[in-house]
């Protein structure tokens, strides 16, 4: 069952009051507000894409609630306690392809509650998290295939030129990335259908894309309650791992339809039946 989390009472007083949030002001309430305000997102998202809430998606970002609300505690060490013990960030925790999952909608939901992050979790990847390619280019291509391809979104105007890191600052630079995601395209579309059993216990950095693409899949058609087409799985690859071969670069893209969000429906997915 949906529940009416972005569209409800409680998330317009969130909003009034996360409006509020500056860098140099007080920011306790405003941030508790932003952080309430972003799980909200993060269970709609979680329940379009995936098809339930989970456990871990309840839980999201509670523990920087109750940071928020301890005084001695500043801003800057909140976010730094939480990235290093919080799974669906870069840290040693980071194991399992469930926490995989639950970064990808962390950042794929971003943009419906966070103006300042309109990107959406395929193009986050590519534009301030291009080392984890081989990791997240397979959850993308799961969770929502019709947004992998080499038409990427751009970062905004604002951001773009103060990043060190962005993917279109040069065309070498787009190409050394765009290379690995063509090798990690194809290693997912060349290889053969694969039992998830083999690999249930694996730890997503002993995994290969493939791997972890198929794993994905499986954790996916269980929450979905769906079965894997695996004739379409075999066919889209193909199309994607052929579209890949056809550019060098990643190629810019400003028309690409914004993330917005839908709590009643599932999303609809050509790797499920």
């Amino acid at each position: 069952m949906a529940l009416q989390l972005l569209n409800s009472k409680f998330r317009r007083i969130l909003t009034k009051e996360s409006d509020k949030w500056n860098p140099n002001g007080p920011w306790r309430l405003p941030s508790f507000a932003y952080t309430s305000e972003h799980k909200l997102a993060f269970l709609e998202r979680e329940h379009y894409l995936l098809g339930d809430y989970s456990f871990g998606g309840v839980m999201h970002d509670v523990d920087k609630l109750f940071m928020y609300l301890t005084p001695f505690l500043k801003e800057n060490n909140i976010q730094q306690i939480h990235r290093k013990h919080q799974p669906h960030h870069i840290n040693e925790m980071q194991k399992k392809v469930k926490h995989l999952m639950e970064m990808y909608i962390d950042w794929d939901c971003a943009a419906i509650t966070k103006p300042d992050k309109p990107l959406d979790a395929y193009a986050t990847l590519l534009h301030f998290y291009q080392e984890q390619i081989m990791l997240m280019f397979p959850i993308c291509l799961a969770i929502a295939p019709d947004r992998v391809s080499p038409f990427v979104m751009d970062l905004d105007e604002k951001r773009k030129g103060g990043y060190k890191a962005y993917l279109f600052q040069s065309e070498e630079y787009n190409r050394q990335w765009y290379q690995k995601a063509r090798f990690c395209m194809a290693t997912i579309a060349q290889g053969k259908e694969l039992n998830i059993v083999n690999i249930i216990n694996g730890n997503v950095h002993e995994m290969d894309p493939r791997e972890l693409f198929y794993f994905c899949l499986g954790l996916m058609a269980q929450r979905r309650k769906q079965k894997i087409n695996q004739e379409n799985v075999q066919k889209i690859l193909q199309e994607k791992y052929e579209l890949f071969k056809k550019y060098q670069t990643f190629q810019c893209n400003k028309n690409i339809e914004p993330i917005k969000h839908d709590y009643k429906a599932l999303s609809l997915n050509p790797f499920f039946i």
